[in-house]
């Protein structure tokens, strides 16, 4: 059992969104209390998104080329919502892009705060991405292509995690935390101790997706959100999630979803479900894989 430890940076940070372009991680972060711009929609994004795009490369206008140690640690994976969730070395963040032809823009990004090693290389790729203009596709490469001259170059690590009627098979046999990742979990209601239920309106708008990497994506009605877990046997403690601040409808159910996830002990497995055990007994979080 590998146990995800948060750090005491990253628990003691509170994430946002704002608008301005990408940060790198570290760096200065506007004010709390700022929005993310809706994303808009993208036009022909065929072969961009649902694959994990791993940087290779920079080269530069100058002549000059950034080769990069670790390729895993540095990707952007771009959804057909018009977000794109992005790996900085030791930090995880998000935001939106916009596609028109071969055009491409990133919009406002939100990061988690964590302090990365000396080497790291997070800095060179936020640089990057906050001057790209468009870009190409060829196989399994990914240009971008930059406003002073040079480009990034990716590769595809494969396909987007998301459940699958094999990982979710896979996952109904496994008890522990290998049974958590690799699928994304839908919220179908709320059990409270107190004998009251919420079922979720749209299960598929509050979902959670545990990654390998200690990491945790969620979506939160018309938000996207990212934090950490840490799992030890069979307890279960959720990191502060970093969401985007986008208005969602009346009726929303993101306020309860969000407050509930904060009371998160332990969880079990239940058939193909998941049940997240809140604190005190007060109550058990449904949720369901994704078909």
């Amino acid at each position: 059992m590998r146990i995800w430890q948060s750090t005491a940076a990253l628990l003691a940070v509170l994430l946002l969104a704002a608008c301005q372009p990408i940060t790198a991680p570290g760096g200065t972060i506007p004010p709390a209390g700022g929005t993310v711009p809706p994303a808009q929609e993208p036009s022909d994004i065929t072969g961009l998104t649902g694959v994990t795009w791993e940087w290779q490369r920079t080269q530069t206008g100058d002549g000059d080329t950034i080769t990069v140690a670790q390729p895993s640690r540095y990707t952007l994976t771009f959804h057909e919502d018009g977000m794109v969730d992005v790996q900085f070395d030791c930090n995880s963040g998000g935001g939106s892009y916009t596609v028109a032809g071969d055009r491409l823009t990133f919009g406002a990004m939100i990061t988690t705060l964590m302090g990365c090693p000396e080497d790291s290389q997070a800095d060179a790729f936020s640089d990057g991405l906050n001057s790209v203009t468009r870009y190409t596709l060829e196989g399994d490469s990914l240009t971008l292509g930059l406003a002073g001259g040079g480009e990034m170059i990716f590769h595809a690590a494969g396909a987007a995690a998301a459940a699958t009627p094999a990982a979710t098979e896979e996952a109904a046999g496994e008890t522990g935390e290998g049974a958590l990742v690799g699928v994304t979990w839908q919220w179908t209601e709320t059990q409270y101790g107190d004998g009251s239920v919420v079922a979720a309106a749209d299960p598929t708008r509050y979902t959670l997706t545990f990654q390998p990497d200690g990491s945790l994506q969620a979506q939160v009605d018309c938000n996207r959100g990212m934090g950490s877990y840490t799992v030890d046997g069979s307890s279960l403690t959720l990191g502060p999630l970093a969401t985007t601040r986008m208005a969602c409808p009346e009726g929303s159910q993101a306020d309860v979803f969000l407050k509930d996830l904060e009371a998160v002990a332990t969880f079990v497995f239940d058939g193909p479900n998941l049940v997240l055990n809140m604190k005190l007994d007060s109550g058990n979080i449904v949720f369901a894989p994704a078909e």
